[in-house]
């Protein structure tokens, strides 16, 4: 698996280097901690004060009158507890990190998900006095259950995205903290081990439903059809909030505003081709809504900064909202964000340069959403997924397979299939171009055409687009 670079400590990567990161108990503590700002920083929640983390070994908690558990939240005082001989434990996994990932990753959901329970990782903790003021002592044994479920499952998501491999290794360490600390497989207010086990692994499969959502999402960005591209975006928000999907759902919104009021100038919108998931018709200025349009531009702003909150340094981020900046006629944030993305990526500075000296745009940023067509689909791809619609009591269905994509919803259908690509390239220009690092996607709405180009302009994939 390729997994997205993390931004370590020195004093980490050092560790690393010496191969000492699993040998002695204060550099596994460093390692712990380090695990710990990671989780933070993916759950991006800067709107309350953040849980803190306390390492305990066997003397403090004698001296604290604390029992043995792995680990656990206390709400009370906002932090979250960690038995030493639990670190010492996850350095003995395959990966310590994705272990303690899981372990810490579980006891922040508690926080996150608002649960008053705070109870330990992986035993009974309901009456200990540790827990005392915790309104965990006013659950039942079903709504502890639950939460635990919750915490389980977005404990591991967590982990996930702030950089480790939490769905693989997840289930694995589960079973090893419940051998290491004598705990019975079925214990009162939480999911059976082997619940807790399918929990873990059923997160990975839903994550893994979500890569054709992804890659249909900024195909049909790329073919103007925004509204389906941002119901293919958003649905995976709600369970995998990456920032390369906020970032191509802030791109679709931001062009579906643009879709309803002609842009003054061209602007460059980048795109993100790569997901960590992989690794498991224009109306009259006259007609705009311009509520709807200023709502579809928050939303944009919104993706792309939720973005930079998971990522600080998002370069693609940055210049999107340049180009926000300037579709609301604000020259200067534009020039701001465009120097912001170039001094990150110098391989922006074309696109950054379409922001500082903008080019008046001789038409749509993209063409607009064709009128629904009540053509069916005569051949669906073989799986699915259902989407969510904002707004909607009826959800769209994505239809897929491993060359083809179709998009429904309202008895309309939008098919993309995947064909030999066409040389040479077509004379005329595409009608609407995106970029990504590395190249572009060109659309040729006579030839209902779709070219994926590399850095060289040369064509690496194409899709034949029925609308």
């Amino acid at each position: 698996m390729a997994w997205h670079k993390r931004r370590y400590s020195a004093a980490y990567i050092a560790l690393l280097a010496a191969g000492l990161l699993h040998a002695a108990p204060a550099q596994r503590v460093a390692a712990t901690r380090e695990v710990w700002r990671n989780l933070l920083e993916a759950a991006a929640e800067k709107s309350r004060p953040q849980p803190t983390l306390r390492i305990l070994d066997a003397e403090k908690r004698r001296n604290e009158h604390l029992p043995k558990a792995a680990a656990w939240f206390h709400p009370p005082s906002n932090t979250v507890f960690v038995d030493q001989e639990l670190i010492d434990l996850c350095g003995k996994q395959p990966s310590m990190e994705s272990c303690l990932a899981q372990v810490l990753g579980h006891e922040a959901s508690h926080y996150y998900r608002n649960h008053g329970w705070g109870a330990d990782f992986a035993s009974q903790f309901a009456a200990l006095d540790a827990a005392a003021g915790s309104a965990s002592l006013r659950q039942s044994p079903e709504r502890m259950a639950e939460m635990e479920a919750e915490a389980d499952y977005f404990g591991g998501i967590l982990g996930f995205l702030a950089g480790y491999d939490t769905p693989s290794f997840g289930p694995a360490a589960m079973e090893t903290i419940y051998r290491a600390y004598g705990l019975g497989e079925n214990l009162r207010g939480y999911p059976s081990l082997a619940d807790r086990k399918a929990i873990l692994t059923g997160a990975r499969d839903r994550l893994r439903k979500w890569i054709p959502a992804f890659r249909a999402g900024n195909f049909f960005l790329a073919a103007g059809e925004f509204r389906a591209a941002s119901i293919c975006l958003e649905a995976i928000l709600q369970d995998y909030p990456g920032v390369e999907v906020a970032n191509n759902a802030g791109v679709a919104a931001a062009l579906t505003a643009l879709s309803l009021q002609r842009p003054q100038y061209d602007l460059p919108w980048l795109i993100d081709l790569n997901t960590r998931l992989t690794t498991l018709d224009q109306p009259t200025r006259g007609e705009v809504d311009l509520d709807e349009y200023e709502e579809w531009l928050r939303r944009a702003q919104a993706h792309f900064e939720g973005a930079l909150l998971r990522k600080p340094g998002y370069p693609a981020a940055l210049l999107n909202l340049g180009s926000l900046a300037l579709a609301r006629n604000d020259p200067a944030g534009a020039r701001r964000y465009a120097d912001s993305a170039v001094a990150l990526d110098s391989s922006l500075s074309s696109a950054a340069a379409r922001l500082t000296r903008p080019v008046p745009a001789q038409v749509s940023v993209l063409k607009a959403a064709r009128p629904r067509s009540d053509r069916m689909l005569s051949d669906r791809p073989e799986s699915s997924i259902r989407l969510p619609v904002p707004g909607s009591l009826q959800p769209a269905t994505l239809f897929f397979d491993e060359h083809a994509f179709a998009f429904v919803f309202e008895n309309r259908s939008i098919v993309l299939r995947e064909q030999p690509p066409t040389t040479p390239l077509p004379a005329a220009p595409p009608q609407s171009r995106l970029l990504y690092r590395g190249g572009a996607i060109s659309y040729f709405d006579n030839l209902q055409l779709l070219n994926i180009l590399d850095s060289a302009g040369r064509v690496i994939s194409a899709f034949s687009v029925a609308k």
